[in-house]
């Protein structure tokens, strides 16, 4: 994350290096690939960035925080909660994966809860700014 400035946000202004590396990164994840650069920048004015420390909580099953996370850097760990409440490790994500796509596209609740395994950055989008871009 040499190039993009850790906790950016739309009211932060970025320079326009760190605006081409947010961009270049953008291009790099499936769901984003295939879109102009018109558009990924226009994605960079809505974008967000959050850090995690280890063990942190980035969000809880069946919460629905209408947002959408990209790891920038770090792991996180999946949990789901069964319905007799036994927790089921069912995974990790790194750099790049993406999670939440339900809860920003559709406004539905998290299906696992995630949480960070060291420090973790992660780019942010909500469901209004998206909607509305």
């Amino acid at each position: 994350m040499s190039e993009i400035e850790s906790n950016f946000s739309p009211e932060r202004e970025l320079s326009p290096e760190q605006i081409e590396a947010l961009v270049e990164f953008l291009r790099e994840i499936p769901l984003f690939a295939e879109l102009r650069t018109t558009d990924l920048e226009a994605l960079v004015t809505i974008a967000h960035s959050e850090l995690f420390t280890a063990g942190g909580e980035l969000y809880h099953q069946s919460e629905g925080d209408n947002t959408l996370y990209i790891i920038q850097s770090g792991q996180v760990g999946l949990t789901h909660i069964d319905p007799q409440g036994a927790p089921n490790d069912v995974g990790t994500r790194a750099a790049g994966a993406w999670l939440g796509e339900s809860s920003l596209l559709l406004g539905e609740p998290h299906d696992v809860t995630v949480h960070a395994l060291d420090k973790v950055e992660a780019i942010t989008f909500s469901r209004k700014e998206f909607k509305e871009l």
